[in-house]
């Protein structure tokens, strides 16, 4: 499905009721009225969006797409991620080990493979992944909420991730979380509603540090997939 505007592209999907998508029967089928654009992220050919949303059956969902721009101008949203409302903060069986004092993220990640990885064939990406260590005072978590579809390449193959992280704060003022990836560019967010959105060319390892109103690095978290 292609659109003329970016974030048409997002709205088009996640408000189609057509029944061989299956977003209705899923209880994801966004109220049009009820769609807010919480994050967005834009690069000359790549955008990224944070969505907050009712479904037709009064669920809330948090949804990530990655939407890209074809070489007829028009854009095509190529992944998606999604979360029910209740699920963003969901924690593991091993998430005592984590130290409660400290905040952290919950992250999940989609796009192009990284800078550094071979050129190997394109596949989907479905299911859910979670591992979570601890490293001295470095925490070290890795999360996958929900699926990320590849649909069909469109013109050239875009190297851009995305990455949407849920913030946990355990009690610290934290009101921007900076991206520190391996390789690629540093990138910082500002916190809403707990949420923050990183768009960028890089390859894990990443470090979020967490920063308070102050700009004061209180806390980091190592990421890797």
């Amino acid at each position: 499905m292609r659109a003329k505007d970016p974030k048409q592209a997002v709205i088009d999907i996640l408000t189609d009721p057509d029944p061989r998508i299956k977003r209705e029967e899923r209880g994801m089928l966004a109220k049009p009225d009820s769609l807010l654009f919480l994050k967005e992220k834009n690069h000359r050919y790549v955008h990224a969006y944070v969505v907050h949303y009712t479904s037709t059956t009064n669920q809330e969902w948090y949804d990530t797409s990655l939407v890209i721009q074809n070489i007829d101008g028009s854009f095509t949203r190529r992944y998606e991620i999604c979360c029910k409302a209740e699920d963003r903060f969901l924690t593991a069986e091993n998430a005592q080990m984590m130290d409660r004092r400290q905040p952290w993220l919950r992250v999940s990640a989609g796009g192009g493979k990284p800078p550094t990885q071979t050129r190997a064939q394109k596949k989907p990406i479905r299911g859910t992944k979670v591992q979570k260590t601890r490293e001295r005072n470095i925490t070290q978590h890795t999360l996958r909420i929900g699926t990320s579809i590849a649909i069909d390449s469109v013109g050239d193959v875009i190297g851009y991730r995305f990455f949407v992280g849920y913030l946990i704060a355990n009690g610290q003022d934290v009101v921007s979380v900076r991206m520190v990836p391996h390789v690629g560019s540093a990138e910082e967010d500002e916190v809403r509603d707990n949420t923050v959105l990183f768009l960028c060319e890089c390859s894990p390892p990443v470090i979020f540090e967490f920063y308070n109103t102050s700009h004061a690095l209180i806390a980091t978290q190592r990421w890797n997939i």
